[in-house]
């Protein structure tokens, strides 16, 4: 465990077969710094808000009704 904290990656094998890996999880933030945010928004496409709306009401129903209805 050490060395996968470490950095190393292990290839779990049974009977010779390979089965897995252990590897170290990746660091996970919670929180996206700004610069990084636009940054990669950059590339981002332009969205049509307009258009995205039709697509998003052609294919969701509108009439789902009162989830807490009985």
């Amino acid at each position: 465990m050490d060395a996968v904290v470490g950095g190393q990656s292990f290839t779990v094998t049974r009977g010779g077969q390979q089965i897995g890996q252990l590897v170290p999880l990746r660091d996970r933030r919670t929180f996206l710094p700004r610069a990084d945010f636009v940054f990669g928004s950059q590339a981002a496409a332009e969205i049509d808000l307009t258009e995205f709306r039709a697509d998003q009401d052609a294919v969701y129903a509108d009439d789902a009704g009162d989830p807490f209805a009985r």
